[in-house]
């Protein structure tokens, strides 16, 4: 047996996080905390670290309107200069322009008729330098005016723009109009020219003053210096945002294809060898939606599997005629060579994730068959039902597959479950269960197409490196409401263009819980090396203590996206991806308040698993690095609402004012890129309509949910996914009432495992 290098526990001590939060708070005493009904340390602590993260956020959010907005106004301030064009809008009276200055024209002035225009030729020239340099140089035209007899307003200034269109020149910051002048020989080599201030180096002092004596027309509508360096950072920020977008498009676009090309290759040519089980959880699910599942993996493509469904407690569904484990056990048939060898299906003892007393818990191990009427005739699967005796909690489910093979690869004691559960599985497949190289996770209510786990197997198979693979979820009920239509591009793009360009890099950051596949262990020459069930993924994901905030968000609300970050820190070297042709549908909550609850705990468990992953070692350098990918997400989500009102007032701006064409072109790549996927991933031209859908819904992405998830970041409770009769299980999900501090897991019963052999 061997253990990966750099293979590293998380949840270490927050001691200065702690005090922070502390500190941001401490204008609010502990006794008034207890008089809203806060009454313990812990509900206290969660509560200031919430709003040491809400001011966090604030902060954050400031920083991007200072950034927007305040930059500019503090740096930039507005210099009064005018040009023609602005002179032409803001002026009441008439006026012209000559000798590189605006005047002002009294009511009834001969001059009226050339108001707005630059009309130097028609005024007397003072070129004292241009006797001296050419003393026989004559001018041809020379006007009849004298500036003298008309009013200064200020002198005239040019922009780039003006120069080009009027056929300008330009020195130093100086602007010449050589057009209507006849100039000596030697001048002419500046006519013709934009940018003349290299060619008028050849010229001596006095030729130079000379030209600019007969052609001087004003001066160049220069920056400051703040402004420069104002416009110069912005300008760059977008420019990094801008090519983020483009390269994050391109790469996930390049990656669809390739993998399309690559999949079916693999599965007209690979052939199966590696042992694979099909795992799912489940809670309070009917006969209906537990029978779409199971059919689901039944009648996959791949001969090499066992299914193994965890019911965890027996719970009563609202509306449900049984609990769910009686469901399961009656959608089963028993294996009678199970039962004649004397495996019993009576409860044995294993060790939860809970506290105190609830430390231990029983489990039924159930094993038979499971069968489905297809087209083509019955399919019939191996499959194996644990019954848990209480409710602990989705990640206690998969714990309990999780600790099973950790236990056999390790060879290390066993409980009474894990030896009942080794035997069954041993009798039901005729494998020992360390022959199974993977598992897939699945959700209760999501339906597997039929070749995803032989694509997903097949891909593990040919690259060693691949320690998890996750499908495109696809969402079935997507008619049933708005709710549900708001979703479909949403899902849709978090997996063709994020999970599509993290896969690139191999380090998908979130591998959905609903449907992904995980490698139990790298077979080798002298063993075989655990990846998900390695110790130190196994401790940390399997902690009972859940002390602070951030804790209780990785490990209560998002284990599925924090065990994807376990594996990225553990084993940074190996690989987590996204394989688009392996399919699932999965039912979406087609409430709002549903999808409230949903994305308050997917937004939150995402912020605090970003911030785990800004301490991982993941690939590339600098801003050429999924750490850079990972600190712009992070700080993007933390101040979407922010950036949301932003664009807002972009977009209504633009319509009463002259629009800004750098921020709403980048807006346009960001919000239109996506939909070019559509040509490269399904081809499907439907999803152009839920791209509008999506569009039209941002407000509610990108405000409601994050300013809800935020003030609820305290908030560990699961909501009202499903109901049970009843209500919910009282301490349920491992919360210990008792407050002892006695270690039960040292009063299981362990067997060691040369005695099960």
């Amino acid at each position: 047996m061997r253990v990966e290098e750099n293979q590293v526990a998380l949840l270490p001590r927050r001691t200065v996080w702690q005090q922070f939060t502390k500190v941001c708070t401490s204008f609010i005493p502990s006794f008034i905390l207890r008089l809203f009904g806060m009454k313990s340390k812990e509900m206290q602590s969660a509560w200031r670290e919430k709003v040491a993260l809400c001011w966090l956020i604030a902060f954050a959010c400031m920083f991007l309107a200072f950034i927007t907005y305040g930059l500019t106004m503090l740096v930039c301030k507005p210099q009064l200069t005018y040009t023609m064009e602005t002179m032409s809008e803001i002026s009441t009276y008439p006026w012209f322009a000559a000798r590189g200055k605006i005047f002002r024209l009294d009511p009834g002035s001969k001059l009226e008729t050339y108001s707005g225009s630059d009309i130097s030729a028609m005024f007397k020239i003072n070129a004292p330098n241009c006797t001296q340099a050419f003393p026989s140089y004559s001018f041809s035209k020379i006007g009849s005016y004298n500036m003298h007899d008309y009013s200064e307003v200020a002198p005239v200034h040019y922009t780039w723009s003006s120069i080009l269109r009027e056929q300008l020149t330009v020195i130093g910051s100086g602007v010449y109009n050589t057009n209507d002048i006849s100039l000596p020989e030697k001048l002419q080599t500046l006519q013709g020219s934009v940018d003349a201030t290299r060619a008028s180096e050849s010229l001596s002092p006095k030729e130079l003053q000379c030209f600019k004596e007969l052609c001087y027309a004003g001066e160049l509508a220069l920056q400051s210096t703040g402004c420069q360096i104002t416009y110069s950072f912005l300008y760059l920020s977008a420019l990094a945002v801008l090519g983020l977008v483009l390269i994050r498009f391109f790469l996930a676009a390049v990656y669809s294809l390739i993998m399309k090309i690559k999949t079916w290759q693999l599965v007209r040519k690979t052939t199966d060898v590696l042992p694979v089980v099909l795992m799912t959880a489940c809670y309070s699910e009917g006969r209906e939606g537990l029978k779409s599942t199971l059919d689901s993996l039944c009648i996959q493509e791949y001969d090499k599997k066992v299914i193994i469904v965890v019911a965890d407690g027996f719970i009563t569904g609202a509306g449900n005629e049984a609990s769910t484990p009686e469901i399961l056990k009656s959608m089963i048939t028993p294996k009678k060579d199970c039962a004649a060898s004397g495996m019993c299906t009576a409860p044995k003892q294993y060790i939860s994730i809970a506290a105190g007393a609830k430390k231990l818990n029983y489990a039924e191990v159930h094993a038979g068959s499971y069968s489905v009427e297809t087209k083509s005739g019955v399919v019939t699967s191996d499959i194996i039902l644990i019954l848990k005796s209480e409710n602990r909690g989705k990640r206690d489910s998969q714990m309990v597959i999780m600790s099973f093979f950790h236990h056999v690869l390790y060879r290390t004691r066993l409980t009474q479950f894990d030896l009942d559960l080794y035997k069954k599985i041993k009798g039901l497949t005729g494998m020992s269960p360390d022959q199974f190289g993977a598992i897939l996770m699945v959700d209760a209510d999501t339906t597997v197409r039929p070749s995803a786990v032989r694509i997903m197997a097949r891909t593990m198979q040919s690259d060693p490196s691949i320690m998890g693979i996750c499908g495109e979820t696809l969402i079935s009920n997507k008619f049933d409401s708005w709710v549900t239509a708001i979703q479909v591009f949403e899902y849709y793009v978090s997996h063709h263009l994020a999970k599509g360009f993290e896969s690139v890099f191999g380090n998908v950051t979130c591998l959905p819980g609903c449907f992904c596949m995980y490698r139990l262990k790298i077979e080798r020459k002298n063993g075989c090396t655990p990846i998900l069930v390695s110790p130190t993924v196994l401790h940390a994901y399997g902690s009972d203590e859940t002390k602070t905030l951030h804790e209780k968000n990785l490990l209560l609300l998002g284990e599925d996206r924090y065990l994807t970050t376990l594996l990225l820190k553990n084993y940074p070297k190996r690989k987590l991806v996204f394989v688009p042709s392996a399919l699932c549908d999965t039912i979406v909550p087609d409430k709002f308040s549903i999808l409230l609850s949903q994305r308050r705990r997917w937004i939150n468990s995402t912020i605090h698993n970003l911030f785990e992953l800004l301490r991982v070692d993941l690939c590339g350098t600098f801003f050429f690095s999924m750490q850079y990918v990972v600190i712009l997400e992070l700080f993007g989500t933390l101040v979407l609402p922010a950036a949301m009102v932003f664009t807002l007032v972009l977009v209504i701006s633009s319509f009463i004012w002259t629009p800004v064409w750098i921020p709403l072109f980048l807006l346009f790549c960001i919000l239109g890129l996506p939909s070019l996927l559509i040509f490269f991933t399904n081809f499907n031209l439907f999803y152009f309509v839920w791209l509008i859908i999506y569009l039209c819904s941002l407000p509610i992405w990108n405000f409601v949910l994050p300013i809800y998830a935020f003030w609820h970041f305290d908030d560990f409770s699961w909501g009202e996914t499903r109901q049970i009769t009843g209500g919910a299980p009282k301490d349920g999900h491992g919360g210990s009432s008792s407050g002892e501090e006695i270690d039960y897991s040292t009063k299981a019963t362990l067997i060691d495992f040369e005695e099960v052999e």
